[in-house]
């Protein structure tokens, strides 16, 4: 089982227990755009990976979306990340639900709406 992990770094506030890399920034447009560059670039090196699951290519069974507060995110840049690690690297087996489903893991802050 292989899942891709994608990183949103950005917070609406700095929580006092979190040790995860984070900054309280609004300007998160560049980072996407850097982001949908990098899986671009990446793919080649992740294809190369020995398959799984009697597959002879990474394929990811999950997309997970973590940081920070990745539901800060507009939900159409959340869509176009999952749709460029889809046409990198195929649909998800199993298929993972769309990034806007609340079955998709994606943390939230306290002070996030659900």
């Amino acid at each position: 089982m292989a899942g891709l992990y994608v990183h949103f770094p950005f917070c609406a506030a700095k929580c006092i227990y979190c040790d995860f890399y984070s900054r309280v920034r609004k300007d998160w447009k560049p980072y996407v755009e850097a982001l949908l560059q990098e899986i671009s670039v990446r793919r080649n090196e992740l294809v190369k990976m020995p398959g799984h699951a009697g597959h002879d290519v990474f394929v990811p069974t999950t997309l997970y979306f973590g940081g920070g507060t990745p539901s800060l995110l507009p939900t159409d840049q959340l869509a176009r990340v999952a749709e460029a690690a889809r046409e990198a690297f195929g649909p998800p087996r199993p298929s993972c639900p769309a990034p806007t489903d609340a079955s998709c893991p994606a943390p939230t802050s306290p002070s996030a709406p659900t």
